[in-house]
């Protein structure tokens, strides 16, 4: 989800992205997304939408929305693996649910206090799972 980013990015380096001109530079892009997802630049570069003309990435912000859904992590479980599983409710405020889809999201933490996405599993709850493209 183009949203990601954002949050990964404030996360990763304590500070609010600024684009410019509507794109996020591919070195910036790609580090943060090697860091927290197990995927090659080169796979980023297949379908994030790189722009080789510039080097960059564009910039998308998917909720029109003034509120749309966030996640509220309910549970946790540590796997055998060392591996965490978290289970994330989508709380959208809209419609007035707490609720509304459930994440159960893996992640696999490392010693210095980060980690990297391995998966995310969505399941529908109160209301149908949201389209990223019909929600732009």
């Amino acid at each position: 989800m183009p949203c990601m980013f954002e949050d990964l990015y404030r996360m990763d380096t304590g500070e609010i992205l600024r684009p410019e001109n509507g794109e996020i530079p591919a070195e910036v892009y790609e580090r943060i997304m090697t860091t927290y997802f197990p995927v090659t630049k080169e796979r980023i570069r297949e379908i994030c939408g790189y722009r080789a003309d510039t080097d960059s990435y564009p910039y998308e912000m998917i909720f029109s929305s003034p509120y749309p859904p966030f996640g509220e992590v309910v549970g946790d479980k540590e796997n055998p693996d060392g591996t965490l599983t978290l289970f994330v409710d989508g709380v959208w405020p809209d419609y007035n649910s707490d609720c509304a889809f459930t994440n159960i999201i893996t992640v696999q933490p490392f010693d210095d206090g980060t980690f990297r996405y391995l998966s995310n599993s969505i399941e529908k709850k109160e209301l149908d799972i949201p389209n990223v493209y019909d929600m732009k």
